[in-house]
């Protein structure tokens, strides 16, 4: 896993470009990584890459991570919890606005 953690995270995302810096190509955001700091970042509107293999999705149970996670998101918006999270729903804290009409 990108993170080492088998927690979802935009680094796991289609949508996320690492080169040259970190951004997020759905919102056509950088994602400001001064803020993300050492949470885990991700949005409403994660969708697994498909370099990600079935395997690990299914072994770290990603849909179930975000499905927990979306109650509290807001379309547009980029969120972080902390690693260890006991309680990712809990832990979640808006980061920054990516989307201009969020």
């Amino acid at each position: 896993m990108a993170n080492g953690k088998g927690t979802i995270s935009c680094y796991y995302c289609k949508h996320f470009d690492p080169n040259p810096s970190s951004k997020c190509i759905l919102h056509s955001a950088d994602l400001p990584l001064d803020a993300v700091g050492s949470d885990n970042p991700i949005c409403s509107d994660f969708s697994e890459t498909d370099k990600l293999s079935i395997e690990l999705s299914v072994m770290f149970d990603l849909s179930r991570q975000l499905e927990e996670l979306l109650p509290k998101m807001r379309h547009g918006f980029l969120y972080g919890f902390p690693y260890p999270s006991h309680d990712r729903q809990a832990d979640l804290r808006e980061i920054a606005k990516l989307a201009p009409s969020a």
